[in-house]
């Protein structure tokens, strides 16, 4: 039987928190599958610059991405003696909401996780924010995904600047409804969540992409 040589997928993760510039994404998990052998997974993450390089033997394979934030999955095939070159995009948008309802039943100063969030989101006038400055943008075809983050913000008037008071909380979205130019989403927090401090609630999603170069194609 002749010599097959292996092949090597070489992955990067890079992420675009709103300022139109994508940073690399580092400790994403991804799992590597092929396809016809089941069970047969192997396991790496991304390094600091977002890469990773696996060399397997050429085939089909399904290739997964997980990371808190966000998930992406897809099919490469790995040709032999060559590099399968996989690039996944995320993008985080993030909005203000404009009305929040928050249930407190523990009476701690927190929303629990057994208790909901309702929030309304402006879709066409603007409230879309980076993690520093506020931006007004049309997103009247956006729908959010089932999973979502939310994030405190203290707003300081005088230097027109966004500021975190704590740390970005999973939430499961439950139902969303538009109103004209509007979302009304009602959330379920998967850690507690406390809005101490905080004169605005932020609403981040994040939506990741894929393309795959295949060498000789």
């Amino acid at each position: 039987m002749a010599y097959v040589p292996p092949g090597s997928l070489l992955l990067s993760v890079s992420m675009n928190n709103g300022s139109g510039e994508y940073t690399p994404v580092a400790g994403s998990e991804v799992r590597v599958s092929q396809t016809l052998l089941h069970g047969f997974t192997l396991l790496a993450r991304t390094n600091d610059s977002g890469e990773v390089e696996i060399t397997v033997a050429s085939g089909q394979y399904a290739v997964s991405v997980f990371d808190q934030m966000f998930s992406y999955e897809t099919t490469v095939p790995v040709n032999p003696g060559r590099v399968t070159q996989m690039q996944v995009r995320v993008n985080r948008t993030s909005f203000l909401a404009f009305w929040v309802q928050a249930q407190d039943s523990s009476t701690t100063g927190q929303v629990e996780t057994w208790n909901q969030v309702e929030v309304a989101v402006p879709m066409l006038s603007g409230n879309y924010f980076t993690r520093e400055i506020v931006e007004f943008r049309n997103y009247s075809n956006f729908t959010f995904p089932t999973n979502v983050f939310l994030q405190p913000v203290k707003f300081q008037f005088s230097g027109g600047t966004l500021v975190p008071t704590g740390p970005e909380i999973p939430a499961t979205v439950i139902s969303q409804v538009r109103s004209t130019g509007d979302i009304w989403l009602v959330l379920g927090p998967l850690t507690p969540l406390s809005l101490s401090g905080a004169n605005y609630l932020g609403v981040a999603a994040y939506e990741a992409g894929g393309n795959v170069t295949i060498p000789g194609a």
